[in-house]
C-alpha cells in the first residue's frame, strides 16, 4: 500500500516509509513547530501534484481580517487559495493533504462543492488545545487557465520475461497503460498466453537482416512473395496483435527492403513501429547507476517540458520493478499520461482525423460564406430593379400570404405548449414540485386501471398509451409497467422506438424493464443504439432511463452489446455504471465491464460518476476482480464524498486481502461519517485476519474503542458483531478474547448509561465468543436487568452453547421469571401470553431451542416438539411463524399428524382481522405437510370474504389434493379506496411530520406518483394507527422500519394496497413501502440510510425526508412514533 512521504520542511524526519512508522504524530511535533512550517509543507505536497508557486496564494490571517467586513478573525495563522488545472482532481489532492495532515496530528473538515469540485479545507490540532478558530483554511479552485507541464508517455517494456512472476501478475492485471515487447522464445509459451489472454498491447518484435541473416525475421535474399507468405503466416498465428517493432541487424540492409515489408504489413492492417521511433531515455552510464528509475523520471520532465508526446523503450531489471512503478506513480500525480502504444496511435490519428475535417470543414464555410455573398449582391441588384414596379401593383396580398403568418403564430404556440408538458412530466419523473393540479378523468380512470392491475375493456390502457395526449400516454405507459403483463411488451415497444418528442418514451422505458423477458431487453437495446450519440437534452436524458432499465432485465448477450455501443457522454456515465452494477447483481458481469468503470473512473473527476462506479465494482463481490482494481477503490476510500467512501470501502473489504487492514484501520480513524465508519467496520470482518498478526491487536483496540464510544449507536452495534464474528471459536485464554470479556462485563454492568441496543448485542457477542463459560454471567444479569429486550437477547444466546441440555435450565429460568412477573402484572384477560414483554421473552427462549434441537437425543427433541406446539397456538405471529416452521422439519416427521390435528382446535380460535397473519401460517403449513384432515376448513375458506384467505386456502387444497380450487373464490381479489375527492386534497396535506422519541422527521409524500399509497398512509395517520408504534427493525447503513401495530414486523392494517412502482430512485433518506412481495403493501414503511439502487423498481417510493435528517441516524430499534400531523407547506 502506497502512503504520501510528506513531511515539515526542517522537521527531523528525513524520510517517510510506507509504514508510517516516522510520520510526525501528534504530540511529537509540537504545536510551535508545526505553527512555523505548516505552510511551506503544504506547498511541498502541492508541488508534488505539479502546481505552481504562482498558482498558490497564502495570506497571513491578520491582513486577512482587515480585509474582512466583519473584522472577525477566519483562522489562527493564514488562508491559502490554490488554483489547480481542470485535469487534476480535488479527490487526488485532498487524499495527499489529509494524509500529511493527519501524520501531523492535526483534523480537517473538508466540504465539497458538488457542482464546481472545488473545495474548502479547514485545518485543526486534533487535541483539545486550541478550538476557537482552525489553525488554516484552505481553498481548491480549478481553472482552465493553468496547465501542467506534462506529456503524453508511452512506454514500451522489452524485457517482461525477466520479471519476477508476481511483478508480472500485478502488471497483468493493472490498466492497459503500457506496451510490451512479446517474448519470442519457445521456453516462455506460459508468458505468451498470458500476455495474449490478458488483452495487453503486445507489440512483436520483427527482424531485417542481410541476405545470408536466415535467422532474421525478413532478409534481403527474399523476394516479394517470400515476404508476403512471411507476413501471412505471421497474421495468422498472431491474430490479435497489430503493431511491430521493426528491428535492423545490419547496417547495409536495403531500402528497397524495409519499405516492402512496411507496405505488406500495412495491407495487412498490421502498424510499423521502426526501431528510430523510440527513444532511450537512459543513456549506459544512467542505466548502471542506482538511481538510474529517478533519472528517468527527471528525463521525462525535462523532455516534457519541450514536447507533447514522448515514446520511450525501456529495460526494467528483474530487482528494480517496484522502484520504476513507484516513479510511475511520481510521473502520473504530476499529470503525466501514460498510454500503451496502439491507445497512443489511435488518439493521435483520430485526432489528426479530427483536425483535418476542421480544415475541411473551414473551408467548405468559407466558400459558403463567400457564394452567399455574391447571391446577396445579385438579389440587391433585382431588387433595385424591381422597385417600381412593385410599387405600382395592387396591394392585394396572395392566399399563401394570408396563411403564412398564422402557420407561423400556430407553431408557436404549440411549441409552447408541449415546453409546458415537458416541464410538468420531468417534474413528475424527478420528484419536482409543481403547483397541484387535480388529477384528470382520464388520469384517475389510468390509476384506477393500475391500481386493479387490469388493461381495461378493449384494452383501455393500451388506447391511452397510443393516445396523442402526451401526459396520458407518459402515465398509461407507467401503469402498464406496474401490471407486468408480458402481452404488452410489443406495444410499450412501439412507444420506446418512436422518435423522442417528450418524457412519454421514459416510462416506456421503465416499464419494459419492469417486466424480464428477452424481447423486453431487445426494444431497449434497439432504442439504445438509436438514440446514442443525440445531442438532445430529452434523448440524453432518455439514453440514461434505457441503460438504467437495461441492467435490470437484459441478458449475457445485450450486456456485451451496450458495452459496445460508443457512448461519449458524460451525462450518460453514472448510469452506464449503474447498468453494469445492475447486470452483475444478476450475476452477468465480464472483464470488459471492469474495464469500461475504470476507464470512466479515471476520464472523470465527477463525484457521481465516480460513485456509481465504485457501486459497480463493489456489487460486483468478486475479490480478484476488485483487487485488480485496488487503485481505483483506494483513491475513492479517500474522497470527499462520503458515499464514494462507502462503497469503496466495502468493495476493500470483499477482497479479504489482509494487507489492506491497516489501511482500513486509518481509513477508520479519521472518518466522520458514521455510514462509511459502519462499512469500514463490516469490511474489517470480512477480511478475518490471522490471530497471530501483529495487526490483530491494534485491529482488537479499534473495535473496542468503537463499541464502547462512538457517538453513533449504529457503529456500536456493529463493532460488537463483527468482534463476535472475528473471536468466535477462538481459544478463550487468548489475551486479547480476555480484554473483550472485561469490556462486555464493563458495558453490561447494572446502571450503567448505556443504550439497551447496546448491550444486547454485546450479549450476543458474549455468548458468540465464549459459550457456555458465561453462562452464569448471563443468568445473573437476566436476574438483575428489568429490560425485558436485554432478557430476551440473553435467552436467545444460550442457543449458541455447545451443551444442547442447557434448555432445561434456561426453561426453568424463564418459568421464574413469569411467575414473578404476572405477581406484579397480573394476566387479567387469560390470553396465553399476556403481556408485550413476556412475548419478547418467550420469542428468545424458542429462537434459542431452534439452535439445540437437532443437537438432542429423541426424548428431548419430543419434549421441544411440544412446546414447540404450544407456542404456535399462541396467536403471536413471530412466535407462531418459528415454531410452525420447526415443526415441518424432516425430524419432527413422525408427528406430522398428531400436529395437524392439534392445529385444526388451534384455528377455531383464530379471527379476522386480529388474527389473520396467524391464521395464514397455519393455511400454509397444513399445505407444506400436505394435511388431509384440514380440507374442509380450506374449502370453507375459499367464500371467505378476505381474498388473501381464500388463496392461501386454495395454493393450499392444491397442495394437498392437486386440484386446483382458485375458481372457487368469491372475494374481489383487491380492496380498492378511489377516494378522489380526498386525493384532490393531498397537496394540503403533502409534509408529513413524524413525531418520534427522538424528535421530529420531516417527509415531503410524492402522491403524484404514488397517490394511493399516500392516500393510505395518511388515512391511517389520522385515525391514529402510527401512534406509539416502535420502529421494529433497524439495520445500519440500510433501513428503519416501522408501521407495525404490533412492533413485531408482522402486523398490518388487515388489508393489503397495491405496489405503485415508478423510476423515482431510492437515494439517501427516502421513504418507502416495506412488503412480502409485490403488491402485499399494508402500513409498514421504511427510511433509508443512504441510497439503494438495489431497491429501484422493487418497492413503492412514496417521499423523502426534507429535514430531521439526524432524527433517522438516532432511530434504533424499540424507539417509536408519538404521532403524524400534516400540512401544506414545511
Amino acid at each position: 500500500m502506497l502512503v504520501s512521504k510528506y513531511v515539515l520542511p526542517g522537521s527531523p524526519e528525513t524520510e517517510v516509509s510506507d509504514k508510517n512508522e516516522n510520520l510526525p504524530l501528534k504530540n511529537e511535533a509540537s504545536h510551535e513547530f508545526i505553527r512555523s512550517n505548516l505552510s511551506r509543507g503544504i506547498d511541498s505536497v502541492l508541488g508534488n501534484f505539479g502546481i505552481k508557486s504562482e498558482w498558490i496564494t497564502t495570506i497571513d490571517s491578520e491582513s486577512a481580517k482587515k480585509n474582512n467586513k466583519s473584522g472577525g478573525k477566519e483562522s489562527e495563522l493564514f488562508l491559502k487559495n490554490v488554483i489547480i488545472p481542470s485535469d487534476l482532481t480535488s479527490i487526488e489532492v485532498n487524499a495527499d493533504l489529509t494524509s500529511y495532515f493527519s501524520g501531523l496530528g492535526l483534523k480537517t473538515a473538508v466540504n465539497e462543492d458538488i457542482v464546481t469540485k472545488d473545495l474548502d479545507i479547514a485545518v485543526s490540532f486534533n487535541d483539545t488545545a486550541d478550538k476557537k478558530l482552525p489553525l488554516a483554511k484552505m481553498k481548491i479552485t480549478h481553472s482552465d487557465k493553468v496547465i501542467r507541464e506534462s506529456a503524453i508517455i508511452c512506454v514500451v517494456i522489452n524485457n517482461i520475461s525477466e520479471y519476477n512472476p508476481d511483478d508480472i501478475d500485478r502488471l497483468l492485471l493493472s490498466k492497459n497503460e503500457f506496451s510490451y515487447v512479446f517474448p519470442r522464445n519457445l521456453d516462455e509459451i506460459d508468458l505468451q498466453n498470458k500476455l495474449l489472454h490478458s488483452k495487453k498491447d503486445v507489440i512483436i518484435n520483427l527482424t531485417v537482416g542481410g541476405k545470408e541473416n536466415y535467422e532474421a525475421d525478413f532478409n534481403s535474399a527474399m523476394d516479394e512473395k517470400a515476404v508476403l507468405e512471411r507476413v501471412r503466416s505471421f497474421s495468422v498465428d498472431f491474430p490479435t496483435v497489430n503493431n511491430v517493432l521493426l528491428t535492423k541487424q545490419n547496417e547495409d540492409i536495403p531500402q528497397t527492403l524495409i519499405n516492402m515489408v512496411n507496405t505488406i504489413l500495412s495491407n495487412y492492417k498490421i502498424r510499423v513501429i521502426n526501431e528510430t521511433d523510440l527513444s532511450q531515455l537512459l543513456s549506459n552510464a544512467e542505466n548502471e547507476s542506482p538511481d538510474k528509475f529517478t533519472l528517468f523520471a527527471a528525463n521525462i520532465k525535462s523532455k516534457g517540458k519541450l514536447a507533447k508526446t514522448i515514446i520511450t523503450s525501456l529495460n526494467v531489471e528483474k530487482d528494480d520493478f517496484a522502484k520504476f512503478y513507484d516513479n510511475i506513480l511520481t510521473l502520473k500525480k504530476l499529470g503525466y499520461r501514460f498510454y500503451n502504444y496502439s491507445d497512443y496511435r489511435n488518439k493521435k490519428d483520430s485526432y489528426e482525423k479530427e483536425q483535418k475535417e476542421k480544415e475541411e470543414k473551414l473551408k467548405e464555410e468559407v466558400a459558403k460564406k463567400q457564394n452567399e455573398k455574391k447571391n446577396t449582391e445579385k438579389k440587391t441588384v433585382t431588387k433595385k430593379n424591381t422597385t417600381v414596379k412593385k410599387k405600382t401593383e395592387t396591394k392585394q396580398p396572395t392566399d399563401k400570404k394570408k396563411t403564412e403568418p398564422k402557420k407561423r403564430v400556430m407553431l408557436r404556440r404549440n411549441n409552447t405548449i408541449l415546453s409546458t408538458v415537458y416541464l410538468i412530466l420531468f417534474c413528475v419523473i424527478y420528484g419536482v414540485p409543481i403547483n397541484s393540479q387535480p388529477f384528470s378523468n382520464d388520469e384517475k380512470r389510468i390509476l384506477e386501471l393500475q391500481d386493479t392491475r387490469t388493461a381495461g375493456v378493449k384494452n383501455e390502457l393500451i388506447s391511452y398509451l397510443n393516445s396523442d395526449n402526451t401526459e396520458n400516454s407518459y402515465l398509461a405507459a407507467l401503469g402498464l409497467g406496474n401490471i407486468g403483463d408480458t402481452s404488452f411488451i410489443n406495444e410499450l415497444g412501439k412507444i420506446l422506438l418512436k422518435d423522442v418528442d417528450s418524457y412519454a418514451n421514459h416510462n416506456s422505458a421503465f416499464a419494459l424493464g419492469q417486466i424480464v423477458s428477452a424481447n423486453s431487453s431487445a426494444y431497449l437495446l434497439n432504442a439504445l443504439k438509436k438514440n446514442t450519440g443525440i445531442d438532445n437534452k430529452i434523448i440524453r436524458e432518455f439514453v440514461c432511463e434505457i441503460l438504467n432499465n437495461l441492467g435490470k432485465t437484459g441478458t449475457d448477450t445485450d450486456f456485451n452489446e451496450m458495452l459496445k455501443i460508443n457512448i461519449n457522454d458524460p451525462v450518460a456515465y453514472p448510469y452506464i455504471a449503474l447498468a453494469i452494477a445492475r447486470f452483475g447483481m444478476r450475476k452477468i458481469k465480464n472483464d470488459e465491464g471492469f474495464r469500461k468503470l475504470a476507464e470512466m473512473f479515471e476520464q472523470s473527476a465527477d463525484s457521481t460518476i465516480r460513485r456509481n462506479v465504485v457501486y459497480a465494482f463493489n456489487r460486483a463481490g468478486d475479490k480478484n476482480i476488485l483487487q485488480a482494481y485496488n487503485t481505483e477503490l483506494v483513491i475513492a476510500a479517500t474522497s470527499p464524498d462520503p458515499l464514494s467512501r462507502m462503497w469503496a470501502i466495502s468493495a476493500i473489504g470483499k477482497q479479504q486481502d489482509t494487507s489492506n487492514i491497516e489501511f482500513l484501520l486509518d481509513v477508520l480513524s479519521k472518518e466522520n461519517d458514521w455510514r462509511v465508519r459502519v462499512n469500514t467496520i463490516n469490511a474489517l470482518g470480512a477480511v478475518l485476519p490471522d490471530l497471530n498478526s501483529p495487526l490483530i491487536q491494534k485491529l482488537t483496540d479499534a473495535l473496542i474503542e468503537h463499541a464502547l464510544n462512538d457517538n453513533s449507536t449504529h457503529v456500536s452495534i456493529v463493532s460488537w458483531q463483527v468482534l463476535g464474528k472475528l473471536f468466535a471459536g477462538i481459544d478463550t485464554r487468548n489475551p486479547l478474547t480476555r480484554k473483550i470479556q472485561q469490556e462486555i462485563l464493563f458495558v453490561l454492568t447494572p446502571g450503567k448509561a448505556i443504550d439497551w441496543q447496546v448491550k444486547a448485542e454485546a450479549v450476543r457477542t458474549y455468548a458468540k465468543i465464549f459459550k457456555g463459560e458465561v453462562k452464569d454471567d448471563l443468568i445473573a444479569l437476566f436476574n438483575q436487568t428489568d429490560n425485558y429486550d436485554i432478557k430476551s437477547a440473553i435467552a436467545a444466546s444460550f442457543g449458541l452453547f455447545d451443551d444442547p441440555m442447557v434448555y432445561k435450565e434456561l426453561r426453568q429460568i424463564i418459568s421464574d421469571d413469569v411467575m414473578k412477573y404476572n405477581e406484579i402484572h397480573p394476566n387479567k384477560d387469560g390470553s396465553m401470553i399476556g403481556s408485550n414483554d413476556l412475548a419478547k421473552l418467550y420469542r428468545g427462549f424458542v429462537s434459542s431451542l431452534t439452535e439445540l434441537d437437532d443437537r438432542m437425543d429423541d426424548d428431548n427433541r419430543n419434549i421441544i416438539r411440544l412446546i414447540y406446539s404450544e407456542f404456535a397456538s399462541s396467536k403471536d405471529a413471530p412466535l407462531t411463524d418459528i415454531c410452525l416452521s420447526n415443526l415441518q422439519d424432516s425430524m419432527y416427521l413422525q408427528y406430522r399428524q398428531e400436529t395437524c390435528h392439534i392445529m385444526t382446535f388451534d384455528y377455531q380460535g383464530f379471527t379476522l382481522p386480529k388474527y389473520k397473519d396467524v391464521m395464514l401460517m397455519y393455511i400454509e403449513a397444513w399445505g407444506n405437510m400436505k394435511y388431509d384432515g384440514a380440507k374442509d376448513i380450506l374449502k370453507a375458506n375459499l367464500n371467505n370474504s378476505d381474498y388473501d384467505i381464500a388463496k392461501a386456502s386454495s395454493d393450499a387444497l392444491l397442495k394437498i389434493t392437486g386440484i386446483d380450487n382458485s375458481g372457487g373464490i368469491t372475494a374481489p381479489k383487491y380492496r380498492t379506496d378511489f377516494d378522489w375527492e380526498f386525493i384532490d386534497k393531498l397537496d394540503d396535506k403533502k409534509i408529513a411530520s413524524i413525531k418520534t422519541n427522538r424528535g421530529i422527521v420531516t417527509v415531503e409524500l410524492n402522491y403524484k406518483t404514488a397517490p394511493f399509497t399516500v392516500q393510505n398512509f395518511v388515512k391511517l395517520s389520522e385515525k391514529g394507527y402510527y401512534s406509539n408504534t416502535i420502529f421494529h427493525r433497524v439495520v445500519p447503513n440500510f433501513v428503519i422500519q416501522g408501521g407495525d401495530p404490533t412492533g413485531t414486523g408482522y402486523g398490518g392494517p388487515g388489508y393489503s394496497i397495491r405496489s405503485e412502482l415508478s423510476s423515482l430512485p431510492f437515494d439517501a433518506y427516502t421513504i418507502g413501502m416495506a412488503s412480502s412481495g409485490k403488491d402485499t403493501e399494508g402500513s409498514q414503511f421504511f427510511i433509508t440510510h443512504s441510497p439503494q439502487p438495489h431497491l429501484d423498481g422493487k418497492y413503492t417510493m412514496f417521499g423523502k425526508v426534507v429535514d430531521g435528517f439526524d432524527v433517522v441516524d438516532k432511530i434504533q430499534i424499540g424507539d417509536y412514533i408519538e404521532n403524524i400531523t400534516f400540512s401544506a407547506e414545511r
